[in-house]
């Protein structure tokens, strides 16, 4: 595809993104009943930050203002695929559209958002020149860098991928990626960061450290194997990294003080908290500001989710202070799902029942503090 054939993709796409619903076509924020029975408007991302949150539900991008009783505050027309995932910084908002690449936009006017750049995918349906190496099922932002990461369900269909970096300091310049072959030696899942460290957790390693004290020449610092394991998520922090092994079904807690020989010193079994997955994998953990570590497990079949926070005051030793579950009366959640977390909450893109807001500010009781269905 040529470059005018191109600048129509990308016009055709800014167009789409940039359309608000019209005055009272916002859709109403309900709860209760309604998300129950399940009868919501699919969510099947979530990110926030400053009291907003971006949704992705289906293939449009839903802005919501999380202060009070809520409110939409801007929604897209259709993008040329369904949202993945999506990471909000500042005034932008990444897309991870999969196969079809990955959008960025500027959302200074939440009702009127402006993309600013498209990177297509090798594999996109939309058409053009590759910008994106591999697909963008995961897309996290840290200071001038965004990190896309495959989906383990590629891995279970034989399509496993990998770690991509990309600089995006400059969002509106052609695309910048990072060198990044062969920095992750298996699949990339999960990312976590450190002051000048990068931890990526997936399936041979389990976890990778990234050594980022120099952001444009990155360097594989050192790695932790048991086996054939694989972890789907991780948090980090005071030099400790926490990840879910899902081969033993535990919480594992890696000292990474010397990046170069991480040791775990603590493992929590809990098979019934982190069965083997049936449904695409959807978990989260971590670390809430008075240093607890939540993790969020949807069940096998995604029938609903388990909450549970543990204290790690002593890291050797974790100790369960509090949990939440929550179960689905309509029938399960189908295909893939995320979560996010803010300072005291963890924000659930529960499919067709909407978006849960769990309170984890009192460890010792998380509860389900607010839902919004569209």
């Amino acid at each position: 595809m040529g470059l005018r054939a191109r600048e129509t993709v990308a016009c055709l796409i800014t167009l789409a993104a940039s359309l608000a619903l019209a005055a009272g076509e916002s859709p109403n924020i309900q709860a209760g009943s309604m998300v129950d029975s399940g009868e919501c408007e699919p969510v099947s991302s979530v990110a926030v930050e400053s009291g907003v949150a971006v949704l992705g539900t289906g293939s449009r991008r839903t802005m919501l203002d999380l202060s009070g009783a809520g409110s939409v505050i801007g929604r897209s027309n259709e993008l040329p695929a369904a949202i993945q995932d999506v990471a909000m910084t500042g005034s932008l908002v990444f897309a991870a559209l999969g196969d079809a690449g990955l959008a960025i936009f500027d959302v200074t006017d939440p009702a009127y958002p402006k993309m600013l750049n498209f990177f297509e995918g090798h594999r996109s349906t939309v058409g053009g020149v590759a910008a994106v190496e591999g697909v963008a099922d995961r897309v996290v932002v840290h200071k001038n860098y965004a990190f896309l990461l495959g989906d383990p369900i590629r891995t279970m269909q034989g399509n496993p991928t990998q770690l991509q970096i990309i600089d995006v300091s400059d969002v509106e310049t052609p695309f910048s990626p990072l060198e990044e072959s062969g920095l992750v030696g298996g699949e990339a899942y999960d990312i976590a960061f450190g002051d000048d460290a990068v931890y990526v957790t997936g399936y041979m390693p389990l976890l990778t450290i990234l050594d980022v004290s120099n952001p444009v020449d990155p360097r594989r610092a050192g790695d932790f194997s048991v086996g054939r394991a694989a972890a789907l998520s991780i948090a980090a922090g005071d030099e400790l990294v926490y990840l879910i092994n899902e081969f033993s079904q535990s919480l594992d807690i890696l000292d990474v003080s010397d990046p170069a020989m991480p040791l775990r010193i603590a493992s929590y079994r809990r098979p019934d908290l982190w069965p083997p997955p049936i449904e695409p994998p959807a978990r989260m953990l971590s670390r809430t500001p008075d240093g607890h570590v939540v993790s969020l497990s949807w069940r096998p079949r995604h029938e609903g989710y388990n909450v549970v926070a543990f204290d790690v005051s002593e890291p050797t030793e974790p100790i369960e202070v509090g949990s939440y579950s929550y179960t689905v009366s309509a029938g399960p959640v189908p295909g893939r799902i995320r979560a996010s977390a803010g300072a005291s909450a963890l924000y659930v893109a529960a499919g067709k029942y909407g978006l849960h807001v769990v309170d984890v500010s009192d460890a010792a009781s998380p509860v389900l503090a607010q839902t919004f269905c569209f």
